[in-house]
């Protein structure tokens, strides 16, 4: 009798212009909780600019920094008009942080 090796379950979900395929249920989510762990992290800044983001906005907590990019539905709970305009952030908040 042949070995047959079991298929994993695959996920896929859909944003502009990604179709986002994963073999394990691994989420943007997962991930922020992980590093967070791992690094020790007290506040996490995360950014998105896809439905398939939302995973990692919806793991936020108090102190925590979530900026939604561009349109659509979010739970982050900051926005910007586009990746342009993040940079402008980003610089704003790297200013910030020198100042230490």
């Amino acid at each position: 009798m042949p070995r047959t090796t079991p298929t994993p379950a695959c996920s896929s979900a859909g944003g502009k212009d990604i179709l986002e395929f994963a073999v394990r249920h691994v989420t943007k989510g997962d991930a922020i909780d992980r590093l967070r762990e791992l690094r020790g992290a007290d506040a996490v800044f995360f950014a998105g600019d896809d439905v398939t983001d939302e995973d990692g906005f919806r793991v936020l907590r108090d102190g925590d920094v979530g900026v939604k990019v561009g349109e659509g539905d979010t739970l982050a709970a900051h926005r910007v008009a586009d990746p342009a305009a993040l940079t402008d952030v980003l610089k704003q908040l790297g200013r910030l942080r020198a100042t230490r």
